[in-house]
């Protein structure tokens, strides 16, 4: 009868860990700041809603899990301009776009079927679409729905844990200045 029980808690542990619809996580690094902050706890969406613009996403890259913005969905056309040294940035302002297609330095591109465009809120600190290009969509893991409160210094992976955060049930604003579905 014991081994029973043993049985049944590792299974049910199992289960609890393995189809957990809202896990925690733990964000590394500086390119989503000022929204998350390195260390800071996230709470995971696994549900099968559509990404929406402006929602932070997480996803995986090369064995890595990576934080950024959903800017551009399937689909959507964006701009962008060359530098005097080559480089290639997206065209955030009309001034850029504008002075872009005069000189003969804007290119569209479209977000390919099934793959979306991400950014980080600290721009200068991300590697995002505009390094490696854009994400396919079944490599999401989940749309960040929540998130603690930052954490003071870096995460030293001491006492921090996401039930002592608490947690601000925050559905990810779009600071791009689009306009978002009425749906929640």
């Amino acid at each position: 009868m014991r081994s029973f029980l043993v049985l049944l808690g590792v299974i049910a542990a199992w289960v609890l860990t393995r189809f957990q619809p809202y896990p925690f996580i733990v964000v590394r690094g500086d390119s989503m700041e000022p929204t998350l902050r390195n260390g800071q706890f996230a709470l995971l969406d696994r549900s099968e809603g559509a990404v929406r613009r402006g929602d932070v996403v997480v996803f995986r890259r090369g064995g890595t899990r990576c934080v950024k913005r959903a800017l551009y969905l399937p689909g959507d056309v964006y701009c962008e301009v060359r530098t005097r040294d080559g480089d290639w940035f997206l065209a955030a302002s009309p001034k850029a776009l504008e002075v872009g297609e005069r000189r003969g330095w804007a290119r569209w591109r479209r977000v390919p079927p099934g793959r979306i465009f991400v950014v980080g809120d600290n721009a200068v600190m991300s590697s995002d679409s505009r390094s490696f290009g854009t994400v396919a969509l079944r490599a999401v893991e989940g749309i960040v729905a929540g998130y603690s409160r930052p954490v003071r210094g870096e995460y030293s992976g001491s006492r921090h844990t996401a039930a002592s955060s608490a947690m601000m049930l925050h559905r990810s604003a779009n600071c791009y200045g689009s306009a978002r579905p009425a749906q929640t």
